[in-house]
């Protein structure tokens, strides 16, 4: 349940030591016949079960499930220990009653029942979590395609202006207008841009149509889809 193994690999040797030990002594038992080899096999198999208490109390503090561990089994535990003990070692009149034993299991189940919905809820939440960094990640790439084709595309559309600038012979402002034009811009925007005048933005487009030969601008897409 909370991966004692892996945090603390010796615990795997000492709860096969102490398994074995008590199944050593339930065999002596059953060969001897004698009952004090019974009651030392069952003191192993609790103190199986005080070790994985201490474990799960020594991981409250790093693992998020310990609590379910050691709340869950705290009562069978106690119970079983104050009803299986008295009664080996000849202290009957201190012995638990055996429901004591049963409403430690019943409380086990629902804790236990409670803890695997519990996890089902972290579980569906870290995938939630998952899903939502996925989308955002999708979403930054198609961004950074969509830049990477903009930036693409005004390259190819600057390249292709410049050769119409050498082909007509356009002056550098006269080109600085054609690219804004390429681009969509109005003439207040072209003005803002280059900080010039709206009239000397019309008069540098004046020339454009005279040394380009068209008289509107969407001809401009024409002239520039014919450069190679």
């Amino acid at each position: 349940l909370l991966d004692h193994y892996k945090l603390m690999p010796k615990s795997k040797l000492i709860s096969i030591l102490i398994i074995t030990i008590a199944i050593a002594f339930y065999g002596f038992f059953l060969y001897r016949e004698e009952f004090i080899y019974f009651a030392i096999g069952d003191s192993f198999g609790l103190l199986f079960f005080c070790y994985y208490m201490l474990l799960g109390i020594s991981s409250l503090k790093t693992h998020e499930y310990a609590k379910f561990s050691v709340i869950g089994f705290s009562l069978v535990f106690l119970s079983a220990l104050s009803f299986i003990m008295p009664l080996n070692w000849g202290f009957t009149m201190f012995a638990a009653p055996l429901y004591s034993i049963k409403l430690g299991a019943l409380f086990e189940m629902l804790i236990l029942s409670y803890a695997i919905t519990y996890r089902v809820k972290k579980i569906q939440e870290e995938n939630d979590r998952i899903q939502n960094e996925i989308k955002e990640y999708i979403e930054e790439i198609y961004k950074l395609e969509e830049k990477l084709l903009h930036r693409g595309n005004n390259t190819e559309l600057e390249s292709k202006v410049l050769e119409l600038s050498k082909t007509y012979s356009l002056t550098d402002r006269e080109t600085d207008v054609l690219l804004q034009i390429s681009k969509g811009l109005t003439n207040k925007q072209i003005a803002e841009k280059l900080l010039i005048s709206i009239n000397t933005v019309k008069y540098h487009t004046q020339n454009l149509y005279d040394k380009l030969d068209i008289k509107k601008r969407t001809e401009i897409t024409t002239k520039l889809i014919h450069v190679t």
